[in-house]
């Protein structure tokens, strides 16, 4: 690893391996939150996807409620209409 390393031509290796190292490891604590935050996203697109699926059932469901109520009134209007129709002939 890096910190085994040893820099005989340098006269301040050591600060500058520590400085190396600090750098690195600020890096990999930045990529770590990344992470962490796309997993975040992820969850939440997730859930986001299961919601909308939840909604477009509902939607249909209702959708189709109201198709059937609408062929229920014009079926019973035409009937009316009909039978209103014979009585006055």
């Amino acid at each position: 690893m890096i910190k085994n390393v040893t820099l005989n031509d340098m006269t301040q290796a050591p600060e500058i391996l520590k400085s190396m190292m600090a750098s690195i490891d600020g890096d990999v604590a930045k990529i770590a939150e990344v992470h962490a935050q796309i997993s975040d996203l992820a969850e939440k697109m997730g859930a986001s996807k299961r919601a909308m699926k939840t909604v477009t059932k509902i939607y249909h469901a209702m959708c189709l409620q109201g198709e059937r109520a609408a062929e229920n009134l014009e079926g019973k209007s035409s009937s009316l209409a009909r039978s209103r129709a014979s009585s006055i002939t």
